[in-house]
This record gives structure tokens, sequence and C-alpha cells, in this order.
């Protein structure tokens, strides 16, 4: 059973270190080219400075799908994948989780 239509994509971003906005755009062109090839992407939320919290670094990539399938078909795809010279993260959200503690605007 797959748990979540929300998967969290971390560790290709330096996590203490300041996010430029070239940094940013990069980041999001990369993730974009990546995710628009699944079915049912619906938003992809890049934490930027300011915007941290417990569970939501900067620099971490939190994407949306319309159903769980898309989610499983994004963590299959980036499973042990390499980013910026760094193995990347990546695993599922528990939706009230992420609506309530994690979700940014």
């Amino acid at each position: 059973m797959i748990p979540s239509s929300i998967i969290k994509i971390s560790n290709v971003h330096t996590r203490d270190a300041y996010l430029s906005d070239q940094a940013f755009e990069d980041l999001n062109l990369d993730m974009l080219d990546e995710m628009q090839t699944i079915p049912g992407l619906k938003r992809l939320k890049i934490v930027r400075n300011g915007e941290e919290r417990l569970g939501a670094e900067v620099g971490s990539v939190f994407v949306e799908f319309s159903d769980k399938k898309g989610a499983q078909q994004a963590i299959d795809k980036l499973k042990g994948r390499v980013y910026d010279c760094k193995k990347i993260n990546v695993c599922f959200i528990e939706e009230t989780l992420y609506f309530s503690e994690l979700y940014i605007k």
C-alpha cells in the first residue's frame, strides 16, 4: 500500500547554506524537469530562506501529486539518484502532517 501522495526530496542543497535566487531557480528548473514527466503532478515547493521549520529545511523539495501512484513513481524514479554530487534522499510525507505542519504557500 502506498502511504501518501506527497513526497519530500532532501539533500539537494547544503542544509545550513543560504539558498541564493540563482540556486533556487536552477533547483526549481531541475526538479520540474524531473517531476513533469510523472502524471498527476499538482505542486512543487522548494523551501526558501526564512520559510524553514522542523522537517522543512531550506532547499528541501515537497512534491504533491493528485494520487498516490504518482508519488510512488517519483520515489522509484529518484531513489538512489545523485544531484549536485550528493546522493538525494526521498521519502513519503504523511498528508495530515504535511498540511498541518509542513505546508508552505
